[in-house]
């Protein structure tokens, strides 16, 4: 039987099958496809919480073994024009870069002396 005939109804009115399959098919599928849209979603809300997690905290070390000091390659005496005695009243003893206890320092690679300066002095 082709669906889309139409029947004479008692009354006399005709209904289009095709309409009325339609129309009892439509609850079902709207029905099916509320529950896929859900499922969807609740299947891609835990994986956008998986990439909010805090990335773990990586403690560096310093040349003072101090963990918020953070790594730093030593530049060369030369390069940064180190001298062993002060430059016009600044000398490394007064240095934010300068270590005391180990007469060295967090920018400059080897032996700092305290009295001594660079391009790289900043005051502490």
């Amino acid at each position: 039987m082709n669906r889309n005939c139409t029947t004479p109804h008692s009354t006399g009115a005709t209904h289009n099958l095709g309409d009325k399959a339609q129309a009892a098919e439509d609850p079902g599928r709207r029905k099916v496809l509320r529950g896929a849209l859900a499922m969807g979603c609740s299947l891609l809300i835990p994986v956008a919480l998986v990439g909010c997690e805090p990335k773990p905290e990586i403690p560096f070390r310093g040349a003072d073994d101090n963990p918020a000091t953070p790594q730093v390659a030593k530049v060369s005496q030369a390069s940064v024009q180190y001298q062993a005695h002060p430059n016009e009243g600044r000398q490394c003893s007064q240095c934010q870069h300068f270590i005391a206890e180990s007469n060295s320092c967090r920018m400059v690679a080897g032996n700092i002396s305290n009295t001594g300066w660079c391009s790289l002095w900043t005051a502490a």
